[in-house]
C-alpha cells in the first residue's frame, strides 16, 4: 500500500511537470505568433507571469539554476523573430519545451543522474548561443554591447556550471575562485570568436569549434573535481581539439571548394 502510494505521488508530480512543461511552451508559442497590438501584448504578460509563477514555486532550488533559466526562454525568443523557415515557430516551441523539460527535470531531481543531465542542457544551450551569434553578428559590423553581452553569458554559464557541479558532489570550492575562473573563461572564450571571424569558417563549423573548447575545459574541471587530471589526460583533449580543427578546416576547404566553386 505504501509503495503503490508513493508511486502515485510520484506520477502526480511528473504530471504536473509535463503539464507546467507544455503550458510555458503554449505561451511561448502564443507570444511570438500574437498579433502586435493590445491584445499580443496582453498574451505576452500572461505568458510572463505564469513563467515567473513556476521560477518561484521551485524556490529555493531554482536559484542554482536561475541564469539558464531566464536565458533559455530569451534565445527562443530570438531564434524564432531571427530565423524564419516552414512550421518555425511549432519547431522552436517543440525544442523549447524539451530542454525546459529537462532544466524543470534538473532541478526537481526527477532523472536518476542530474548532473549527467545538466551538462547535457547545458551544451545544447552552447550551441543554441553560439548558432545565433554566428549565424546573425560579425565581429567587424556588431555593436560592442553584443559582445559584452556574449562575455557576460558565457562568465555566468560558467559560473552556474561550477557552482552547480561542486555542489552536487558536495565539494567546495571558493565564491572568488568560482567567478575568477568564470570571468577568465569567458574572457578567452571571446579572444577565440575573434580569431574564428578572420578564419573561413561557416556558422556551423565556428560553433562546432568554440563549443568543443568550452566542453574540454568543462572536463578539465570535472576531471579536477574527481582528482583524476593528469598530462596523459591534457594530451588527450588537445589532440581531440587539434584533431576537431583539422577536420573543420578539410571540411571547410572541401565545401568551397566542390559546392561554392
Amino acid at each position: 500500500m505504501i509503495k503503490r502510494l508513493i508511486l502515485f505521488l510520484k506520477n502526480q508530480i511528473k504530471l504536473k511537470l509535463l503539464f507546467e512543461v507544455f503550458s510555458v511552451a503554449f505561451l511561448f508559442f502564443l507570444s511570438v505568433n500574437a498579433p502586435k497590438n493590445f491584445w499580443g501584448f496582453f498574451i505576452f504578460l500572461i505568458s510572463l507571469f505564469w513563467f515567473l509563477k513556476i521560477y518561484f514555486r521551485y524556490l529555493p532550488q531554482v536559484k542554482r539554476l536561475w541564469f539558464s533559466f531566464f536565458l533559455l526562454p530569451i534565445l527562443f525568443f530570438i531564434a524564432n523573430f531571427k530565423i524564419k523557415f516552414p512550421y518555425h515557430s511549432l519547431i522552436f516551441s517543440l525544442i523549447f519545451a524539451f530542454t525546459f523539460f529537462l532544466l524543470l527535470g534538473i532541478i526537481n531531481f526527477s532523472f536518476k543522474n542530474p548532473l549527467k543531465v545538466y551538462h547535457f542542457f547545458q551544451t545544447f544551450i552552447f550551441i543554441l548561443l553560439f548558432l545565433l551569434f554566428f549565424y546573425l553578428f560579425s565581429w567587424s559590423t556588431s555593436s560592442p554591447l553584443i559582445f559584452l553581452f556574449l562575455f557576460l553569458v558565457l562568465t555566468f554559464l560558467f559560473r552556474e556550471f561550477l557552482y552547480f557541479d561542486f555542489n552536487f558532489s558536495f565539494q567546495i570550492l571558493n565564491f572568488k575562485k568560482i567567478w575568477l575562473i568564470s570571468l577568465v573563461i569567458g574572457f578567452l572564450a571571446l579572444q577565440i570568436i575573434f580569431f574564428l571571424t578572420f578564419l573561413p569558417f561557416g556558422f556551423i563549423n565556428a560553433t562546432a569549434l568554440i563549443v568543443l573548447w568550452l566542453l574540454i575545459n568543462r572536463d578539465f574541471f570535472a576531471a579536477f573535481k574527481e582528482g583524476r587530471l593528469n598530462f596523459g589526460l591534457v594530451m588527450e583533449e588537445l589532440t581531440l581539439f587539434i584533431l576537431a580543427l583539422i577536420l573543420i578546416f578539410v571540411t571547410t576547404f572541401l565545401t568551397d571548394r566542390f559546392i561554392y566553386k
